[in-house]
């Protein structure tokens, strides 16, 4: 921490400095590390990384309005960035938004069409509005990129279940 202190006091723009100040602050569990992640998105508004770190901070922090927020930011930026859509969906998932959660993961797979993760959940938003056809499609889209990959084969297990 004095290491990276003291290189942002020599130079107030280095970003990673921030970054990692605020990481390590927020391991040790002090609340400035906002303050940190904070700075880093005012020293550089259009680096994605800088919003990415705080708008995790946040998600971390239960203030998920604020890590919504911070991810809209980063897809104003760079529209295509797909852990911004795929992270937002969890949380809109936390918050029982599951028509926005799926919205985000169709974006997210439509970004990145291997991306296993948003596969699943889109098909667990599926499942939980109750389009188990959809569901099965995408846990099933799933498991052909990774035959392993264990939720979507508890996925598939719920909707046998039902059947």
């Amino acid at each position: 921490i004095n290491s990276f202190q003291k290189a942002v006091n020599l130079n107030s723009e280095l970003l990673d400095g921030w970054i990692n100040l605020g990481r390590l602050h927020e391991s040790r569990g002090h609340a400035v590390a906002g303050k940190y992640y904070e700075t880093a998105v005012q020293i550089a508004p259009e680096n994605v990384l800088a919003h990415h770190a705080k708008a995790d901070y946040l998600s971390r922090s239960d203030d998920l309005d604020g890590a919504l927020a911070s991810y809209r930011a980063i897809l104003e930026i760079n529209p295509e960035y797909v852990e911004a859509c795929f992270n937002s969906g969890l949380i809109y998932l936390d918050l029982d938004s599951i028509p926005q959660a799926r919205q985000q993961f169709d974006r997210a797979v439509s970004i990145s069409p291997l991306h296993v993760r948003a596969y699943y959940y889109r098909g667990y938003c599926s499942e939980q509005s109750g389009d188990l056809a959809q569901a099965e499609a995408d846990y099933r889209k799933a498991l052909s990129f990774a035959p392993d990959f264990p939720l979507a084969q508890q996925g598939l297990s719920r909707l046998n279940a039902v059947k």
